[in-house]
């Protein structure tokens, strides 16, 4: 949660007057869903001890948020901090592979949770 602060600090204070208004936009994107699903994690795991079956769910959940967030950070960075003009080629296809692993994450722990009601 650290670094999804300080970066969402580091794009309001010191990259909105060094990357254009749309790299700025997915990178206050890649901070929003970076939080959000960090809030998502520990809230899930508060009471690990008594939930060990969400395991894989979370798992998923932060290997989706790196994916994504982290691909977005990068875009948005590159002319500053790798001083290559275009790595989109490279980058560019993570981003939605993070999200749909976000995306199976949360079907995997709607699951895990539906499965542990007593009906």
């Amino acid at each position: 949660m650290a670094l999804a602060i300080g970066l969402g600090a580091l794009g309001a204070h010191f990259l909105k007057t060094k990357i254009n208004v749309n790299a700025l936009d997915a990178y206050k994107t890649a901070v929003f869903y970076h939080i959000i699903h960090n809030l998502a994690i520990i809230i899930f795991t508060k009471d690990y001890s008594t939930q060990k079956d969400i395991k894989a769910p979370i798992i998923t959940i932060a290997i989706g948020t790196l994916l994504f967030s982290g691909s977005i950070y990068a875009l948005s960075l590159k002319a500053i901090l790798t001083g290559v003009a275009d790595i989109s080629y490279i980058l560019g296809p993570i981003t939605p592979i993070g999200g749909m692993t976000l995306i199976i994450g949360w079907i995997l722990l709607g699951y895990k949770k539906i499965r542990r009601l007593d009906y």
